[in-house]
């Protein structure tokens, strides 16, 4: 941890839960099976979103709500792999 130059502010750290939209592609048999596969795989998960303007990691941790999911977008036959 660095020590402020005498008479600065101390930086403090301030925790958001945010609702944040992603499209996320899911290699799976059937549409369910996308569902409980990416359902899985998002229960708590590590995230790294970029980085802040002085380079240190944006990271977060992440849950699909109780929601459900949305319509699929694209199937894999739609899109680049």
């Amino acid at each position: 941890m660095t020590t402020p130059a005498p008479g600065a502010i101390p930086m403090q750290r301030f925790t958001f839960d945010c609702k944040l939209i992603a499209a996320i592609s899911v290699k799976a048999e059937t549409v369910a099976d996308a569902r409980r596969i990416l359902a899985a795989v998002l229960e708590c998960a590590d995230t790294n979103f970029g980085a802040f303007p002085d380079g240190s990691p944006v990271l977060g941790e992440v849950s699909l709500t109780d929601g459900p999911l949305s319509d699929v977008l694209a199937y894999a036959d739609d899109l680049e792999q």
